[in-house]
């Protein structure tokens, strides 16, 4: 049943359109990312994360709603936000972060911030991390390598 929650989450929100509300990331204010560092008109392509050609995001601000003990990289730029329902949410955001070690650190800063996070070979080989805890269940960090950066693609149940 749980896991029918994220992946609805999760497929709801390829269908929704971006939006976000304004708030600093936990780690410190937000900052855009240069035009150059972006496709197009200051959007990002997600199929350079496994997404469809041409789904196209732009950066927001980070949605009020995101948990303050969720420490993310410094260099967060949020692209998609959405809350599913009473419950559910899901953010999309790239990091320049290296690949090599990332998995270690969110997993190390989440369980540093009082969360519960399952540990298995077969997540870790799926870049994915899955959590739970301060008033969320099964909620998950998904890491997509791009050619220049990481894409976290975060889904998050509120336990009632």
């Amino acid at each position: 049943m749980k896991t029918k929650h994220i992946m609805f989450a999760a497929g709801a929100f390829a269908l929704c359109a971006a939006c976000g509300g304004e708030t600093d990331s936990p780690s410190g204010a937000m900052t855009e990312p240069e035009a150059s560092e972006m496709t197009g008109e200051g959007s990002i392509d997600m199929a350079a994360y496994g997404f469809l050609d041409g789904q196209m995001v732009s950066p927001i601000d980070m949605p009020g709603w995101f948990p303050e003990s969720i420490t993310l990289p410094d260099d967060f730029v949020a692209v998609e936000a959405r809350e599913i329902g009473t419950r559910s949410a899901v953010l999309r955001g790239v990091t320049a972060a290296p690949m090599e070690g990332l998995y270690d650190t969110l997993s190390a800063d989440l369980e540093a911030a009082g969360y519960s996070v399952r540990k298995s070979d077969g997540l870790r080989a799926d870049n994915l991390i899955y959590f739970g805890g301060q008033g969320y269940e099964d909620s998950g960090i998904r890491l997509r390598p791009g050619p220049d950066d990481v894409l976290l693609d975060i889904t998050l149940a509120r336990s009632d």
